[in-house]
């Protein structure tokens, strides 16, 4: 009796084990789809900032190269 009672206490613990690993792996699977998201979103706002500072350097230029002829 008392055999039957420890042996449904831990077979009712390696579920809740079971599922809490289930859950957990769960949450993993999910941050680290999160995390690519994360990283392309980063990876395209880093070429958008790239791609802007060339714009500026352009339009500093250009606004140099106009300024010296004005007063030439």
């Amino acid at each position: 009796m008392a055999d039957d009672y420890l042996l449904d206490v831990l077979e009712q613990r390696v579920y809740f084990a079971l599922k809490k690993i289930a859950d957990q792996q769960n949450r993993i699977n999910t941050l680290a789809h999160e995390k690519k998201e994360l990283e392309q979103s980063l990876s395209m706002h880093k070429i958008e900032i790239d791609r802007l500072k060339r714009e500026l350097q352009k339009a500093e230029s250009s606004t140099d190269a106009a300024v010296v002829l004005r007063y030439q």
